[in-house]
């Protein structure tokens, strides 16, 4: 396994293992942390777009799902995945 995709499942991992799963899994159609952690790692191994944010932070877009994982370091659960209400919207104009 590559760094690349060995970095992006330890952030499935430790992102599905945080607040998302309970908060955000039945938006995302998911309902196990592995569920989860895989949709992450494929978002983050396959975007449609990034941005780097404040803070060290990294966004991922996935236009085929209207997903936004946040790559966080500094957070206790590695960042968050969600479906932003504004969608595609919210990934370009309001993650700071």
């Amino acid at each position: 396994m590559n760094g690349v995709r060995l970095n992006a499942q330890l952030a499935g991992q430790e992102i599905a293992g945080g607040h998302a799963l309970a908060k955000h899994a039945s938006e995302l159609g998911v309902t196990t942390s592995a569920q989860l952690a895989a949709r992450v790692e494929q978002i983050i191994m396959n975007p449609s777009e990034v941005r780097y944010l404040s803070g060290g932070r990294i966004a991922y877009w996935d236009n085929v799902s209207q997903t936004v994982v946040i790559r966080n370091p500094s957070a206790v659960d590695g960042g968050t995945i969600f479906k932003p209400v504004k969608g595609k919207v919210y990934f370009m104009e309001d993650l700071q």
